[in-house]
This record gives C-alpha cells, sequence and structure tokens, in this order.
C-alpha cells in the first residue's frame, strides 16, 4: 500500500501545509536558555531605603483536565478549559507558584561589584503576578549614580516549610529561563518602585511545544493536585518523612509512573493533558499514607489496563481506582451534578463484581466525598456516606496500621483493597460505641452496593 506521502507525490500535488500555531500576543517576553553559576542564595542586605519590583508570568496552557478557574488569563478573567477559548489571549494563564529569583547586575569590574548578585524571589500569584522588595541602594560605588539593572530566573520548583515539589529533568535541575541577560530590566536610581512587565515561560526562539513550555504545564497539573490536596484540603504532605516530590520530565516512561513515594515519572509526548501528573500524584499520596511502599506489598509497580472492562487484582483496582479518584477530585469532576448516576457506575455491566474494576471504586470514593446521596434503581436507601478529601485520607492512612485484622487474607502478599479499607473504618469507630460501629457498617454497605463492590461480611460476597 502506498504510504499517503507517496500519494501526494504520485499524484503530482504537494503535500498539505500544517498549520502554523499562532504566535504569543504582543507584550508578552519570552526568556532565554542559559546554564550560568547562580549567586548563593544569602540574606538579602536590607537597608533604609528600598524598591518594590512587580512583574507578571504566564506558560501557555494546554490542558483538558484542570482547575482552569483557579487561574487568571492575560485580560485577568478566570481561566476557561482549553476547548472554551474562544480568545487565543485566553490561552495564556498565570503561572500559580512558580519562583522566580531577582539578581542585580553590575558591569563594573570595582570592589563590591558583583556581575549578579541574588537580592530576593517572589512566588507567582493565580494571576500571574510577583512582588519582590529589593535593596534601594546599589553595594557597587562605581554605580551608585547609574540605573539599577535586574536580571530574573524563573523555574519551576517550588520550596516552603512544609511544601517541596518540582518539575525537572533530574533531582537538582529543575526547569529554568533567564529574563534580562541581554536586555536588563532596569529601576531609576531612586524609585521606590518599578514594573518589570510580562514575562513568558518559554524559550525564546523556539518552536511553541518546546520542553519549557511542556513542563509549564506538568508543573500547572502538579500544582493543582497540591493545592487542593494539602493546602485547600489539610492532607499532610510529610515533607520531613519522605522529602520533596519531583515530576521528571522528559522521562523514558512515556506513559508514566510513580517508582516510589518521591518521584512520578512523566510522558514526553505531546502537550500534557493534565491527568496523567495528578493521576500519578493520587499514586504519591497512596504511597505517602501506606509508609512509601503501598504497606509492604511486594510488587507496587504492575501492569494495568485503563479499559472499563478489564479485570484487576483488588489491591491494584483500589490502587489505580484512587488514583483516578484524584484525578476527578482535583479537577473538580467528583462534585459534577449526577456525576456517578447510574447508567455510569460499573465499569463493564450491572452484576460483575466491581472489586476487580478501578473505575467501580473511583466512582466510591467520589461517592464519600460528595453530597449526593445515590443508589442503584431499586435497591433501596443506597449510600448516604459524606466525608471530606482529609477525612477519607485518614480512613487510607488508618487501613495499613491494622494489617493484622484482615484475616479474609494475606495483605502483603495480595495487597490491601477496599474491603480492608471499609473494615479499617468500621474498627475505627469501636472507640466511640457500638452505635458508631453500626452507623459506619451501613455506611460501607451502602458505598459498597451502590457501586456493585462485594466485601465478605458486608454485602454478602463470598
Amino acid at each position: 500500500m502506498l504510504s499517503v506521502a507517496v500519494f501526494w507525490m504520485v499524484a503530482g500535488a504537494p503535500l498539505p501545509a500544517r498549520a502554523a500555531p499562532p504566535p504569543p500576543p504582543e507584550g508578552l517576553r519570552p526568556g532565554t536558555v542559559a546554564r550560568l553559576p547562580r549567586a548563593p542564595l544569602a540574606p538579602v542586605r536590607r537597608g533604609r531605603a528600598t524598591t518594590t519590583l512587580t512583574g507578571r508570568l504566564f506558560y501557555e496552557d494546554h490542558r483538558v483536565v484542570a482547575r482552569h478557574r483557579n487561574r487568571r488569563d492575560l485580560d485577568g478573567r478566570a481561566a476557561r478549559p482549553r476547548r472554551q477559548r474562544a480568545d487565543p489571549r485566553a490561552a495564556y494563564l498565570g503561572a500559580y507558584s512558580m519562583v522566580v529569583d531577582v539578581y542585580e547586575q553590575d558591569r563594573a569590574p570595582r570592589p563590591g561589584c558583583v556581575p549578579l548578585e541574588w537580592v530576593g524571589a517572589a512566588t507567582v500569584g493565580p494571576d500571574g503576578t510577583f512582588t519582590v522588595e529589593v535593596p534601594g541602594r546599589d553595594r557597587c560605588r562605581a554605580e551608585r549614580d547609574e540605573d539599577r539593572r535586574y536580571v530574573l530566573r524563573a523555574r519551576t520548583r517550588y520550596c516552603g516549610d512544609e511544601l517541596c515539589y518540582q518539575v525537572a529533568r533530574a533531582r537538582l535541575r529543575p526547569y529554568a529561563l533567564w529574563f534580562g541577560l541581554d536586555a536588563p530590566f532596569r529601576a531609576p536610581v531612586d524609585a521606590r518602585e518599578a514594573a518589570l512587565g510580562d514575562l513568558l515561560f518559554t524559550p525564546a526562539g523556539r518552536p511553541a511545544r518546546n520542553d519549557w513550555a511542556r513542563a509549564a504545564n506538568h508543573y500547572a497539573a502538579l500544582v493543582d493536585a497540591v493545592v487542593a490536596l494539602h493546602i485547600e484540603g489539610g492532607i499532610p504532605f510529610q515533607r520531613a518523612r519522605y522529602g520533596p516530590v519531583t515530576v521528571r520530565f522528559p522521562s523514558v516512561y512515556a506513559d508514566g509512573r510513580t517508582p516510589s513515594a518521591q518521584l512520578i515519572d512523566a510522558a514526553n509526548k505531546g502537550w500534557p493533558r493534565g491527568n496523567l501528573v495528578m493521576h500519578e500524584y493520587g499514586h504519591i499520596v497512596h504511597r505517602r499514607a501506606w509508609g512509601g511502599d503501598y504497606a509492604g506489598h511486594h510488587d507496587p509497580i504492575q501492569r494495568w489496563s485503563g479499559s472499563r472492562r478489564t479485570v484487576e487484582e483488588p489491591f491494584i483496582a483500589l490502587k489505580e481506582g484512587w488514583a483516578n479518584f484524584v484525578t476527578a477530585y482535583v479537577s473538580g469532576r467528583c462534585f459534577r451534578a449526577r456525576y456517578d448516576t447510574e447508567a455510569e457506575l460499573a465499569s463493564a455491566r450491572r452484576g460483575i463484581d466491581g472489586v476487580h474494576f478501578p473505575q467501580n471504586h473511583h466512582r466510591l470514593l467520589c461517592d464519600w466525598v460528595d453530597d449526593e446521596d445515590d443508589a442503584e434503581a431499586g435497591s433501596g436507601p443506597g449510600e448516604q456516606a459524606h466525608t471530606d478529601v482529609l477525612g477519607l485520607w485518614r480512613i487510607l492512612d488508618q487501613t495499613d496500621d491494622l494489617t493484622d485484622r484482615y484475616p479474609a487474607h494475606d495483605p502483603v502478599r495480595e495487597g490491601l483493597d477496599v474491603c480492608d479499607m471499609m473494615a479499617a473504618h468500621i474498627v475505627q469507630g469501636a472507640a466511640l460505641g457500638p452505635a458508631e460501629v453500626e452507623r459506619r457498617r451501613a455506611e460501607a454497605r451502602g458505598l459498597l452496593a451502590t457501586n456493585d463492590i462485594g466485601c465478605p461480611g458486608l454485602t454478602g460476597a463470598e
């Protein structure tokens, strides 16, 4: 069979040209890739006089699954999903949680003059803005009467007291771009404020779909997960025990994986859709709840199929169902009106035990945190359970603390499953009395029955 290219050549017609992507809007300043020896981040010298530098940093967003409305676009509007944007300017969103380092640049080869001296840093907000207060006096005496010159470095790494995460090529190599190396930003000698303009996290002269631009999309997905689960949801990040989280991009593992409680390997093809990093971050949260290694399970990295009709081991169904749940929770899909209607509940069809299907687990977990009371048609009251995401994580966290209470199977050899999670929820209620145990048992039965999952002792499953 002739290839398409050969056919067009034989037919004598030119190959159809692929439409070039539109250029970025005017006024957005791209960055520069440079490996410079960075000055140590020493305490900033402060005096009476300071200057406040303000600017905005954006990235070109291509994600489909995201918390878009938590960011602002180039014109300050609440961001919209990619397919709902009529204006090309709406594709440029605030580079939320990226960090901008500010360096003062001296050119005179005199004592006290430093080619690049770090003078401050700021974290970018959801609307792209950042503000840095820098010393108002130049330590370089030879240039004290000249405009002060500044160079910026933006990076896909944030580290605070508790949270620490990055998208990086390697452990200590987050993506970074420099701005102002050839034409520094300037502030008059006596200025108390200076505007740095609008910056775009992409290298000048590169195709639109480059590694830096794609890394910015992976970073946006990572930030969405961190904000939803840790900052808003209250789930402990556990940095002291497990350290930072790194999304390694690009990776040889093209489909993505999470080999440890610290590392995500992200896909390296096309524009990120957003769901891969969210899904893999679900595995990070799960691992950190179960001691970093899925409670000692011998083979935590196993192949599985995303198909709704593929049967999995119950441990894998819970593990992947939890990761799918995290994607749905972070993106808000858990809370769509009637997201979990009867027609969508089962992975294959009604009557097949959902304990083997990630999709059923994902829907059960959404049921547990949403405000809907769902039921299979004709099945009685259905589920009427509700907790917040921190409460759900606490149940998950407690599940591996009670491995001696699950006599039906060997949790280390076979892995913990959703039936163990339900058992942990019920057992923990014993401290509050028999009535609480029965209430939790009823919750568990409703959740399991609504989502076609059978557990021995709870739903009549053998």
